[in-house]
């Protein structure tokens, strides 16, 4: 049950059952193979594209295609490992610009998803290339060189966020000290 409940949103008896008759290993190697769910998927069949003229597009169907994989979604490894990065690749339905966007950020969760048991550095240059991370970083549109380039914001939080850090490590991990002191990434 412990390890249901770190590896998925809950575990159900029959759940329980399946991980002991297979045990952990196992029960990885399946979840590994299960097709990924899609988020967009969902979203488009609430609000299809081009959406009907009348239509008033609302964030819900973003929650509700969360909340429903979470819960049903049979590969609920892969689920909550979407959701562990999205606590860390943030991005934010509470952003004015992504309020009315659904199909963006329903797209985003799906790159999480799609990279949730890849390499790093391919997770890192979808999550870098997507519109949503673009648009919650301020590099589209931005107010330096006329959007041509990102501005500062979106190369700070990729650096000091999602891969380096803010401080320098020595090769075991731990920090890289001068006089007692930190060395901050930056110089």
């Amino acid at each position: 049950v412990r390890f249901l409940t770190q590896s998925t949103f809950g575990a159900t008896t029959a759940e329980v059952a399946r991980l002991q008759r297979l045990g952990y290993n196992d029960w990885i190697e399946q979840q590994f193979r299960i097709a990924r769910t899609s988020h967009l998927d969902f979203v488009l069949a609430v609000y299809p594209i081009p959406t009907p003229d009348g239509v008033i597009v609302t964030i819900d169907p973003l929650y509700q295609t969360f909340w429903k994989q979470a819960i049903t979604a049979p590969d609920a490894l892969r689920q909550r490992m979407t959701y562990a990065l999205s606590e860390i690749f943030v991005t934010s339905a509470a952003d004015a610009a992504l309020q009315s966007a659904p199909h963006t950020l329903a797209s985003y969760l799906d790159t999480l998803s799609t990279h949730a048991f890849g390499n790093y550095r391919d997770l890192l240059e979808a999550v870098a290339k997507h519109p949503a991370m673009g648009q919650y970083l301020t590099s589209l549109a931005n107010r330096g060189d006329n959007g041509r380039v990102p501005d500062e914001n979106f190369a700070r939080e990729v650096m000091q966020l999602f891969s380096i850090g803010l401080v320098e490590l020595n090769t075991d991990g731990t920090l890289k000290l001068v006089n007692g002191n930190p060395v901050d990434t930056y110089g």
